[in-house]
């Protein structure tokens, strides 16, 4: 793939797309890719994640562990998206169903590019707050609910 292309898949992503053309320029270009064959293993869970995977082609499994709990992520999808920011373990097991090409967005690297686009930047800690506003809300009114069912 080329570097525009890169980067207009990176636009597309809803995490990504706040991030200004020059910003997703530079995270493209320095990106790490790599290409997996049918049956090989990105990652495993419990893993330490050194960022996010960004699906460029190919469809992936996602499995936690469960006997039959797996999901599907293809062109488009961004795995682990808050490795970007923050360490943390890979909740999943991604396999490649078929030819798969990724690319990898390391925290250091994300880090940097925000640091160079306070832009950027700024539009990521919006998203990020906007995001946490409606889990806190939906947790508040799951437990709502409890309390209600708690009560009769």
């Amino acid at each position: 793939m080329s570097l525009d292309q890169d980067v207009a898949i990176l636009a597309r992503m809803p995490a990504l797309r706040n991030f200004e053309p020059d910003a997703l320029r530079l995270l493209a270009f320095a990106a790490t890719h790599a290409t997996f064959q049918p049956g090989a293993v990105l990652f495993e869970a419990g893993e330490m994640a050194q960022g996010a995977v960004a699906v460029l082609s190919g469809r992936v499994i996602l499995a936690d562990g469960g006997p039959d709990i797996r999901t599907e992520a293809g062109p488009g999808d961004l795995l682990d998206e808050m490795a970007m920011y923050v360490d943390t373990e890979r909740t999943v097991r991604a396999e490649a169903a078929e030819t798969v090409t990724v690319m990898v967005l390391t925290r250091d690297m994300v880090r940097r590019v925000l640091v160079e686009f306070p832009a950027s930047a700024a539009a990521v800690r919006d998203a990020l707050s906007d995001r946490l506003d409606r889990l806190s809300g939906e947790i508040g009114q799951i437990g709502q609910r409890l309390a209600r069912l708690d009560g009769e």
